[in-house]
């Protein structure tokens, strides 16, 4: 009998501070009977403060992905969602995040030297 190793995605679980909230991250599979994770990659629920990514993405689909729904409660911890908000429009808000994370997601990817240099300055 063959048994199957099933791997846990390192982002399930952790925690990250956005602004004044704790964001807990949550990696679940799509669940097609309830319409769960079924349209989309990701969610930031912001009442609750969790971001859900879809389990088993290919690796640039999870990164665009997570830094898409991080900059959903960046924006929404600055306040610009709200009501008189430059991003109060939902329409608006996702094209913001969508063109900024697809933006910033191949930044990265296409400079690996900038990641580590990046990383490199951060932790000294």
């Amino acid at each position: 009998m063959v048994t199957k190793k099933t791997t846990i995605n390192p982002l399930h679980n952790k925690e990250i501070k956005v602004g004044y909230r704790i964001v807990k991250i949550k990696v679940t599979p799509a669940n097609f009977n309830k319409g769960h994770m079924c349209e989309e990659y990701g969610q930031y629920q912001e009442r609750i403060s969790t971001i859900d990514l879809q389990d088993k993405l290919k690796v640039r689909d999870e990164v665009n992905t997570f830094v898409h729904e991080l900059l959903h409660a960046i924006v929404s911890d600055m306040g610009e969602t709200g009501k008189g908000g430059v991003l109060s429009d939902e329409d608006t808000e996702e094209k913001f995040v969508l063109t900024q994370a697809n933006a910033l997601t191949a930044l990265l990817f296409d400079n690996k030297w900038f990641v580590q240099y990046l990383y490199d300055k951060v932790m000294q």
